[in-house]
């Protein structure tokens, strides 16, 4: 029963996908973060599921990359590309750490985060249509959605909280770290093994961007916000899928 509340939680918090009422208290918190992988793995299993549909109706491959750049925005409810909006806007304002942080809780959309986002959109749409003309395993870009979501648990558990209020400081607060950090670790270990395994070029290009990126994003969290946020949280997973389906698309060239 635990288990089925802390599902209901983070795909009612994270997704669009309709999900019973669960109350947010500790004991239904513990583990939620044990859970973004599987939202990950919906959002590709779905994507997989459009690739697929797309080549049986004989979809023109723009069609096909655009269903692929606009489902996991619509399937997430658009909270995660909200953070990369309010990133955006922050770290392109040069101000004060608390201007910053500022910033990232103001409701209105500044100018650099509609150019943020028009160039985000219009990269992965590139990326996307790449990918479909280059033949690239669908398998390979849907579990990018894993590998960020996985990340960003590890993040939101072991990076310190810029601020004792908001999204991140309430996940991280109220898990159970240690058990949480053990199985998001083995899963990334896993996942990797067995990409590898798959397909050992594309593969390691993925988990090196991914690797790259993630001690980036720290340093960056650490150095322009004194901690993490939901906001940087977003930044971060709309981010690492952008680059890690960029490294795929150029392994499949290379």
């Amino acid at each position: 029963m635990r288990l089925l509340k802390n599902i209901a939680l983070a795909f009612g918090m994270y997704t669009r996908l309709p999900m019973p009422k669960v109350e947010w208290s500790t004991d239904n918190m513990r583990h939620v973060l044990c859970v973004f992988p599987f939202i990950g793995a919906v959002i590709g299993l779905i994507g997989r599921g459009w690739a697929a549909l797309a080549a049986l109706a004989g979809f023109s491959t723009v069609l096909t990359a655009a269903g692929m750049t606009v489902l996991p925005v619509l399937i997430a409810g658009g909270i995660h590309m909200d953070g990369f909006c309010d990133t955006a806007d922050a770290l392109a304002s040069h101000a004060a750490r608390e201007k910053k942080l500022a910033i990232l809780s103001d409701p209105h959309t500044g100018a650099f985060a509609v150019i943020s986002v028009v160039l985000y959109f219009t990269l992965y749409f590139a990326i996307c249509y790449e990918l479909v003309l280059t033949g690239a395993p669908v398998y390979l870009w849907s579990v990018t959605f894993i590998i960020s979501r996985i990340l960003a648990g590890i993040g939101l558990l072991l990076f310190p909280a810029a601020r004792e209020t908001g999204l991140a400081h309430t996940f991280s607060a109220m898990a159970s770290k240690r058990p949480c950090v053990v199985f998001l670790s083995a899963a990334s270990v896993s996942l990797a093994v067995f990409l590898m395994w798959l397909a050992f070029t594309e593969a390691l290009v993925m988990i090196i961007i991914a690797a790259v990126f993630f001690l980036y994003w720290k340093k960056m969290c650490l150095k322009h916000f004194g901690g993490i946020t939901g906001d940087l949280t977003g930044w971060f997973l709309q981010l690492c899928e952008l680059l890690l389906a960029g490294g795929l698309a150029a392994a499949m060239r290379l």
